[in-house]
């Protein structure tokens, strides 16, 4: 399998590329090497840049993807918002938007710098915001009638539940895409994050649209259970996501040094630059189990994705 490098290296040093701008290929050995990187993250991009021998002028922008030769064949503008523009790549955005640039510098989505705002969040926003409406959420059900065991019991399957949830929503954000708005809006549902999975700033959801979708999910908690567990399960499960988003975002970022979140690590590199078509848990592998979509710890050759 082939990655392609981006203009700058993971520290935002600069590094040159061919004058014509063309794609420098790179192996997924190198491109996991710098995704796990250390301390030393410096002096490994540095050899990146001068083991790749790249020529030519600085560039301000990412690298351009050209599709072909052919004249009608759409090329993406790296210096332009990027969200109303893939739409255009027709069958060929599913190649292209798996072709990871691994840099922590996030390209812009759009023209707009108000709704530009809306898609960068520094990961403890998420903490920070929604742990004091878990809070209150649980607190609420005892206040209705609960103990404490029901409470733990409660936020346990809520958190159980989004597992699910969190496992089933990104096979389905698999999918291949191929006309102009289902290419847009899988580009911003998640079609972004494997295009730059070191993107820092848009690693977890944003809180605007968090809460538009808290807002259906409580009412509809409130259809299957009792007034006095409403809340209570309704916390568990944004629980769920709050555990979710965090270990996301230090899978790709933390230096984890725990055995079991070395592993989860692991996996979820996997995942975006090795099997595509399978490791879809997160914070586990447990519902890949489940259903199959768990690979074998060798994985064979012919299984792994090729470009």
């Amino acid at each position: 399998m082939t990655v392609y490098s981006p203009t700058r290296s993971l520290t935002g040093a600069s590094c040159p590329f061919p004058a014509d701008k063309s794609r420098v290929p790179v192996t997924i050995e190198a491109s996991l090497y710098l995704s796990q990187s250390n301390p030393g993250i410096l002096l490994s991009s540095l050899f990146f840049c001068k083991s790749l021998r790249f020529l030519g002028k600085n560039s301000k922008h990412f690298s351009g993807f050209k599709m072909g030769t052919e004249p009608d064949v759409f090329t993406v503008d790296w210096s332009k918002p990027l969200v109303f523009q893939v739409g255009y790549l027709g069958e060929a955005y599913y190649d292209w938007v798996q072709q990871p640039i691994l840099t922590k510098e996030s390209p812009r989505f759009f023209e707009s710098d108000f709704l530009e705002s809306l898609t960068k969040i520094s990961w403890w926003v998420t903490p920070l915001l929604w742990l004091p409406v878990v809070g209150w959420s649980l607190w609420r059900s005892i206040t209705l009638g609960c103990t404490v065991p029901q409470i733990l019991l409660m936020s346990a399957i809520g958190i159980f539940v989004f597992s699910l949830i969190e496992y089933t929503l990104h096979r389905i954000l698999h999918i291949k895409t191929q006309t102009y708005w289902a290419n847009t809006m899988h580009y911003i549902l998640h079609g972004w994050h494997h295009k730059h999975p070191m993107d820092s700033v848009r690693h977890v959801f944003p809180p605007v649209a968090t809460a538009i979708v808290l807002i259906p999910i409580y009412n509809l908690v409130n259809l299957f259970a009792t007034p006095s567990n409403t809340p209570g399960l309704f916390g568990g499960g944004l629980l769920g996501y709050i555990i979710y988003d965090v270990a996301h975002y230090f899978l790709h970022h933390g230096q984890p040094t725990s055995r079991i979140a070395k592993n989860l690590k692991k996996y979820h590199l996997k995942h975006h630059f090795h099997i595509l078509d399978k490791c879809f848990g997160i914070t586990s592998p447990f519902w890949d189990d489940v259903f199959g979509t768990r690979p074998p710890s060798k994985v064979p050759a012919a299984e792994k994705k090729s470009n």
